[in-house]
């Protein structure tokens, strides 16, 4: 009860936010504290809990103390970029409730398309390029994420999917 009283008044925009700032946080340190788990406790629960999201290929993925990080490179950008989306989501974004035009997230996504052909070209095989086009990626979707939540909570069609006149 005092959790509602507290959020009375606030907008959803804001818990919206706080909310998915607190995932993104949470989901980068499983990410690095999985090497830590299976090193000290020999568990790889935290390996599991990503499984179905990742690959975790032991030669796409980065290391730490000899061990691999919960995902591949790629899922680490991508990860890594959804964390900074959200942190610099209210510098670069006035209004949250405002919907970016669909041509961001397709540029957002050249970087990995471009990554992935050099790979099947044999032209290169990167952890670092693969960590860089996730990144790319993960970089936009808080922009899309919150004027998605909050078209679904306020049911109805505000300004959420009108076009940004930021982009």
């Amino acid at each position: 009860m005092f959790f509602l009283n507290i959020l009375i008044g606030v907008k959803k925009e804001a818990v919206i936010y706080v909310f998915l700032l607190s995932f993104s946080i949470i989901i980068i340190f499983l990410i690095f504290y999985a090497p830590i788990v299976v090193n000290k406790f020999k568990s790889p629960s935290i390996y599991i809990l990503f499984s179905n999201v990742c690959h975790q290929k032991p030669e796409r993925t980065f290391f730490l103390f000899n061990f691999p990080l919960a995902v591949c490179s790629r899922c680490t950008g991508i990860y890594f970029g959804f964390f900074l989306g959200n942190l610099f989501l209210p510098i670069l974004k006035r209004k949250f409730i405002v919907f970016p035009e669909l041509k961001l997230i397709i540029l957002a996504t050249i970087p990995m398309a471009l990554e992935y052909s050099g790979y099947i070209l044999k032209l290169w095989n990167s952890n670092l390029l693969r960590m860089i086009s996730g990144l790319s990626f993960g970089l936009i979707i808080p922009f899309y994420l919150i004027p998605s939540f909050l078209y679904i909570f306020n049911n109805k069609e505000e300004k959420v999917w009108k076009k940004s006149q930021i982009y």
